[in-house]
């Protein structure tokens, strides 16, 4: 069962701060979320569910993708990811979260699932969306 997001979250939407870390608006996790077609990626996600009603809630769609993201950018072990969300906030915010938490947001084995509801294909095509929002 896939839950749609509510709104992009924008770094201006925390006038007071990220709740529980500073986060810099210069920081790369920061300005990639602002490049990032997140209502692409949700749609995207969200067909991939094809009308299931009933199991697990599944994970945001901007947590699943930016997991993957993360994972290649940093070139990390499924793991690695995994502690490396833990430890940063600025990774937390890229990944839409409204604070700060230092417990993991998933286990690392979900990271399967999440390849296998992004194909290359899809990949290839939030890439062509972003290289255009670039230009």
């Amino acid at each position: 069962m896939n839950r749609r997001r509510r709104k992009q979250i924008a770094f201006h939407d925390f006038p007071t701060g990220f709740t529980g870390a500073r986060i810099f608006p210069d920081n790369r996790w920061v300005q990639m979320s602002e490049l990032m077609p997140w209502d692409l990626i949700d749609e995207k996600y969200a067909k991939t569910f094809k009308g299931s009603k009933n199991g697990n809630v599944a994970m945001r769609s901007r947590v699943a993708f930016g997991a993957l993201v993360i994972k290649q950018e940093l070139n990390l072990s499924d793991e690695d990811t995994v502690t490396m969300i833990c430890k940063n906030p600025h990774c937390q915010y890229f990944l839409g979260f409204p604070e700060y938490t230092d417990k993991p947001p998933f286990d690392s084995s979900k990271m399967v699932a999440f390849r296998r509801r992004f194909p290359s294909k899809v990949i290839a095509e939030i890439n062509e969306t972003i290289i255009r929002r670039q230009t």
